[in-house]
């Protein structure tokens, strides 16, 4: 840490740019205040991080409710908010546990039954 003439920490102020590799390009950009030392891959590594967290977002909105609160008090956003999230985790972790556990064929469970002449066609 460096520090400044008033004997007060130097603020670095970073501004990422990000841009797709395709036809379209497409930019988006973050400023941080991390340290000077910062290396750029732990930039790109929390861009990575600030996607998946806005995925779940979005998922919450559409699939769980998680926009759907009327509540006047911090508690009830709170605890509405964290039942949300943990419905999602429940959903999240119970389809991949169900993919791991059922082979599957264009999407639709094969019956396991032996003997039962029923083949993922028939499904």
């Amino acid at each position: 840490m460096t520090l400044c003439k008033e004997g007060l920490p130097e603020r670095t102020v970073w501004l990422v740019i990000k841009r797709t590799m395709g036809v379209e390009l497409t930019y988006s950009y973050y400023i941080s205040n991390a340290p000077a030392s910062t290396p750029l891959r732990t930039f790109v590594w929390l861009s990575g991080v600030r996607w998946a967290v806005e995925q779940c977002f979005e998922a919450g909105k559409t699939e769980l409710g998680l926009a759907h609160y009327e509540v006047r008090k911090y508690g009830g956003w709170h605890h509405h908010m964290l039942t949300t999230m943990l419905a999602h985790f429940f959903l999240w972790s119970l389809k991949l546990r169900l993919e791991k556990k059922s082979s599957r064929t264009h999407g639709v469970a094969v019956a396991d039954i032996a003997g039962s002449g029923v083949t993922p066609t028939d499904v």
